[in-house]
């Protein structure tokens, strides 16, 4: 059984170790504060960070932002290797949608090389937005 729920001081250590290990194998360039604590600690009150969990164990973790009254940001969504290409990143983002109802556009910012996680979002309806740069490119799903 998959479970949202808002993370807490006392699962940083381990969302913190589960990014080193996603990371450190599925793409070139690490994002910025993938393996800091204290990164991640900040974010806790910046944003809303959720714990992905699998019959109770700890497997992974999304980043949102509120951008705006009406745009969220993705940011950070990682799975263990174990458990990925099980659904659960879509069943992920359907849990977003649903728990931010008043959301109609969400965007995520990825480095080109991040070739997993591009071809997830195409397969999850974001589309290439002309709002790129040479480093990032936005990819932008609207929601009625």
């Amino acid at each position: 059984m998959i479970n949202f729920d808002k993370a807490s001081p006392e699962d940083i250590t381990d969302i913190v170790t589960i990014s080193r290990q996603v990371f450190a194998k599925t793409i070139i360039e690490i994002p910025e504060g993938s393996n800091d604590y204290e990164w991640f600690l900040h974010r806790l009150t910046s944003g809303f960070l959720f714990k992905i969990t699998y019959n109770g164990l700890l497997i992974g973790s999304i980043l949102v932002y509120q951008i705006g009254i009406h745009n969220f940001q993705l940011d950070r969504l990682f799975i263990l290797k174990e458990y990925q290409n099980m659904g659960i990143g879509k069943k992920t983002l359907t849990y977003l949608f649903k728990r931010f109802p008043e959301a109609k556009v969400w965007y995520v910012d990825a480095n080109p090389t991040w070739k997993q996680c591009v071809s997830f979002l195409k397969k999850c309806g974001f589309f290439e937005s002309t709002c790129s740069d040479k480093d990032k490119i936005r990819y932008i799903k609207l929601v009625k």
